[in-house]
């Protein structure tokens, strides 16, 4: 599942193609939920090409949310190449704190990868790497129900130990005083 803007940061519009070597799996769905201006031609890839395994939603009420991160097997969070240090995808911490595994599209060096790494919530592949992609997703696919749900278990673990309110309260805190 990939839910966000559907923008141009993301190259949403050659990650789309990797659900062509999924046609014939119909236990394997691809769900967008959002808008933004690659949502259309990701919907003409998948018309053109009789994809029937991929769904597109539109932006889901804040209320729901809750819904849509407990749904999905697996998330999508992806960043453009040559973005690295300048956006996290905010969505990584919704994701993590739902507890549900992720495949990060994402340079080496950036925030989101550190976070999925360090945290073994996920696997992180590179931008642009499509055959890496197909791969990781029928690793996940394949994976045993029970190890799938522990890797995301893991980002909520690490979200609790290492990024809570009152944690990063008291790391700006000990910052401050020492300055």
């Amino acid at each position: 599942m990939y839910s966000g803007n559907l923008g141009l940061f993301y190259d949403l519009e050659n990650l789309i193609k990797v659900t062509k070597d999924f046609i014939d799996q119909p236990d394997i769905v691809f769900v967008f939920i959002g808008e933004g201006a690659m949502k259309q031609k990701m919907q003409d890839y998948v018309t053109e090409n009789q994809i029937s395994n991929v769904l597109f939603l539109p932006y889901q009420p804040k209320e729901f949310i809750k819904y849509s991160l407990n749904v999905a097997d697996l998330h999508l969070v992806v960043n453009q190449k040559g973005i690295k240090g300048v956006s996290v995808p905010s969505k990584i911490y919704g994701v993590m704190a739902a507890g549900k595994p992720i495949l990060g599209v994402l340079e080496q060096g950036s925030e989101a990868q550190r976070l999925i790494d360090e945290s073994g919530c996920g696997h992180v592949v590179e931008p642009q790497d499509y055959e890496n992609i197909v791969e990781t997703i029928k690793y996940f696919y394949e994976l045993d129900r029970e190890k799938r749900k522990q890797i995301g278990l893991n980002g909520r673990q690490y979200l609790e130990k290492h990024l809570r309110r009152e944690t990063s309260i008291n790391k700006y805190r000990e910052v401050l005083k020492s300055l």
